[in-house]
């Protein structure tokens, strides 16, 4: 290998997808990948294969074509051996097709998956010929077909060549790109005229860390330019070859702004080459208006993989920018299924923004696996939230019996689904007796029952089969019948990571007729760390990483550094308080006219934009209509969130603390805190001029959260403090977020409840924070209101 050839590794699977993948985005029930069952299926045959077949074997090859030097490798399914030489490999494949009418034109990627696998055995032993062979095994049937076509060494060469130029036309795009990025970024100057305090020490510590290939923790306040920071030390990194790509991970689909503005910024100001895609869900990007990801009501579906790669080739070579809505319109524009579109730029881009999903979720990133390599940068925005929705992403709660019940009655016919469904249903009420028999309403078992399982099981592969003939016949399946085949399907896939911090639930209805099976991911410490590891480097950021200790112990691995930066801005810019009124779930009628004072009290300090967040809907509305009933409202303009609230809505509600100007009146906006107006939002200056909390934000008390509690004090930590007290101060740190946003701001906080002048609570105040002052009395709170407004801002 010269100095001037570039390493390029990968597998044969992607090698052959990317260069012979045809055909339409059919994802209905039927037409999906089986991995699971198609794993136990392989296992079966290859079991059943004579003494000379050899399963799963690990193939490795390197080859040089131009200037490029290839690793590839893979896993062939079958290796027959004759004298201990190799002469044929098999691939196994799973299908619900008729196996006896199947052809090379049929799966064009498998077959040139076998010969790819064909020509590294020749190569390396230097053989003539050999038999490649593919293994259809039809599901439920069992009928195995076998298509097997001895290739000479000499026509597998060339099938390779094909390949391998094929994809050397994409790289050589991609080197040119590459070198002109790289450029771009080494002399890219910082796009304002100074860095804000501490913002500088972010970019060296993130460039740091993925140069040493670590993992960073860091906890900034909200104003410092996290987003920025972080993205020019990853940009930087970039550039020098310390990795292949961005991926900045959001919470939200909000959480994309922050990244796309810094981006548009750093290009608009030091003018760099960037060319980065935002992942929009599909039911968000989709061009339908019912989405349906099949040929047949889809013209965007419709032969997409045989459109694709002329119009990405030109779009690589010509754009930067692929947001949403660019996206969508070069999808209208070349009939292309704009969310498919972006995951395939996502391939070739160098920052990525999308939610925490295509990386984390077990389900969505089967799909993605061999999209994001080793070497990828990984940037968690919000990173306080990326405990508990992992942890939610390994849990399901889906399968209850009157769901099971209400599903076979619209499959009408019996058959081998209904069948399937009604064991499971007689499982199912087994269980609920033997749980009434005991008395107990709720149940925790370690371990998941293994009849349950074989059943569910077998109900997804009857399922599979039984929507194989819907899709044939097109026959129009009931939308409850495809949410809870795919439920099934997430709850089987959840079940292959179950372990020792895992549990199943057993829920039994108030009227006994019900019962709701949960599984549990109590732990998410290993799917964190496996991405982590699976990455070259990870940088968690947030404003609200308090206490630094918890979240190290689900972030934290050996290599971790921590950032923990004061606050950039003058401390005196923000008032926080405290008053001293229980807000417990106990007391919370009794104590309701002394909240309902202390907030007029606050609101009547000076004229302006305020937020009230609560803990839960049902609190805050006893507080509204106390407040309306004896407030004088017609001092005040307040709106209130609802629990269900469109993109429309929650704009609205957002528009109308920008539209400060036009508000003659206070204006008050009820809403609940861990919510979307609670994190995420951007009111700067006038917009928002104080917040007050109600509680301290604690989860409800309910049997799941006391199993999570029971948890954590097995493992000798305090389960309280995991379950409840960490989860709840975080909303309340990110409520308090909402009100200095830049060094021009200024803004009082009020925290209602007693507690927070415990020490339990003040020691999690994150140090650019200054602890609350306690306020005994309604006047003692106006008398520090009056002296903090007027020495701030003339009170108008």
């Amino acid at each position: 290998m010269t100095k001037e050839q570039e390493v390029i590794s990968l597998s044969v699977r992607e090698l052959v997808g990317f260069v012979y993948q045809r055909g339409s985005i059919d994802t209905r029930p039927g037409q999906m990948n089986r991995a699971q069952e198609g794993a136990e299926i392989h296992r079966k045959l290859q079991a059943s294969m004579e003494s000379s077949y050899h399963p799963e074997v690990t193939l490795k090859y390197q080859t040089y074509y131009k200037d490029y030097c290839f690793n590839i490798w893979g896993r062939a399914d079958g290796v027959v051996y004759r004298n201990n030489m190799p002469v044929l490999v098999d691939e196994i494949k799973t299908t619900t097709k008729n196996v006896m009418f199947i052809s090379e034109l049929d799966y064009p990627d498998y077959f040139a998956q076998a010969r790819l696998y064909a020509w590294i055995i020749c190569q390396e032993n230097k053989l003539e010929k050999i038999d490649v062979q593919l293994t259809f095994y039809q599901v439920p049937s069992g009928t195995v077909r076998q298509i097997k076509k001895t290739e000479s060494a000499a026509s597998l060469s060339r099938f390779a060549e094909q390949v391998f130029c094929e994809w050397t036309k994409w790289l050589e795009l991609k080197r040119e790109l590459t070198n002109r990025r790289n450029v771009s970024i080494v002399n890219m100057p910082f796009p304002f005229q100074k860095w804000r305090p501490g913002q500088h020490q972010i970019a060296s510590a993130v460039f740091r860390t993925i140069e040493e290939k670590r993992t960073l923790i860091c906890q900034a306040p909200t104003g410092i330019g996290k987003s920025m920071g972080v993205m020019v030390g990853a940009l930087h990194a970039l550039a020098r070859g310390k990795g292949t790509q961005i991926f900045y991970a959001t919470a939200r689909t909000t959480g994309a702004g922050a990244a796309e503005k810094a981006l548009a910024l750093l290009k608009k100001k030091s003018d760099i080459f960037v060319r980065s895609v935002t992942l929009t869900a599909k039911d968000q990007i989709c061009l339908q208006e019912v989405r349906q990801c099949d040929p047949i009501h889809c013209p965007y579906a419709d032969h997409y993989f045989d459109r694709i790669k002329p119009v990405l080739y030109e779009l690589l070579k010509n754009e930067q920018n692929f947001d949403s809505q660019h996206i969508t319109r070069i999808a209208k524009q070349n009939r292309l299924c704009p969310f498919e579109l972006s995951i395939d730029l996502s391939h070739w881009c160098d920052v990525v923004i999308g939610d925490y999903n295509y990386l984390y979720d077990p389900v969505v990133n089967l799909q993605f696996q061999e999209r994001f390599e080793n070497e990828t940068i990984l940037l968690v925005d919000e990173a306080h939230h990326l405990i508990d929705r992992v942890r939610d992403m390994y849990s399901d709660r889906s399968i209850s019996k009157i769901k099971l019940l209400n599903v076979r009655k619209k499959i009408r016919k019996i058959n081998l689904f209904y069948r399937a469904l009604t064991a499971l249903i007689d499982e199912l009420e087994k269980i609920r007796l033997q749980l009434i028999n005991l008395n107990k309403s709720w149940n925790v078992e370690k371990e998941f029952p293994r009849d349950l399982y074989k059943n569910l099981q077998k109900a997804a592969v009857a399922g599979e089969v039984w929507f194989s003939k819907a899709a044939k016949s097109e026959q129009i399946v009931d939308e409850e019948i495809i949410n809870f085949y795919l439920e099934l399907r997430r709850i089987l896939v959840i079940l292959e990571y179950y372990g020792e911090a895992t549990r199943t639930s057993f829920s039994i209805s108030e009227n006994q007729k019900d019962i709701c099976i949960g599984v549990h991911c109590l732990n998410p410490k290993q799917m964190i760390l496996k991405q982590a590891n699976d990455s070259r480097a990870v940088i968690y950021f947030s404003a609200t990483l308090s206490p630094l200790i918890y979240y190290k112990r689900f972030f934290g691995g050996k290599d971790m550094s921590l950032v923990d930066l004061k606050s950039p801005y003058q401390s005196d810019h923000l008032l926080l308080l405290s008053a001293d009124i229980s807000t417990q779930y106990k007391y919370r009628q009794q104590t309701a006219d002394q909240v309902v004072e202390m907030l007029s009290f606050f609101l009547q300090a000076r004229q302006g934009h305020y937020m009230i967040f609560f803990p839960s809907y049902a609190y805050m509305q006893l507080i509204y209509h106390k407040f309306s009933e004896q407030a004088e409202i017609s001092s005040y303009s307040i709106i209130c969130q609802k629990k269900t609230m469109s993109a429309k809505e929650k704009q609205d509600f957002l528009d109308r603390f920008h539209e400060h100007e036009k508000e003659e009146r206070t204006l008050i906006g009820f809403a609940v805190l861990g919510s979307f107006f609670s994190e995420g939002i951007d009111l700067t200056g006038e917009s928002l001029v104080g917040v007050a909390v109600v509680g301290v934000g604690l989860p409800m008390v309910c049997p799941e959260n006391d199993m999570l509690k029971d948890y954590f004090s097995s493992q000798g930590q305090k389960g309280f403090d995991y379950a409840y007290l960490f989860p709840g101060f975080s909303k309340v740190l990110q409520a308090i977020g909402r009100v200095i946003r830049t060094e021009n701001d200024y803004g009082a906080v009020l925290l209602i409840d007693d507690r927070y002048a415990q020490k339990r609570y003040q020691r999690l105040f994150p140090k650019y924070l200054n602890l609350p002052k306690s306020i005994a009395t309604p006047h003692q709170l106006s008398k520090e209101l009056q002296n903090f407004w007027k020495r701030k801002v003339p009170i108008s």
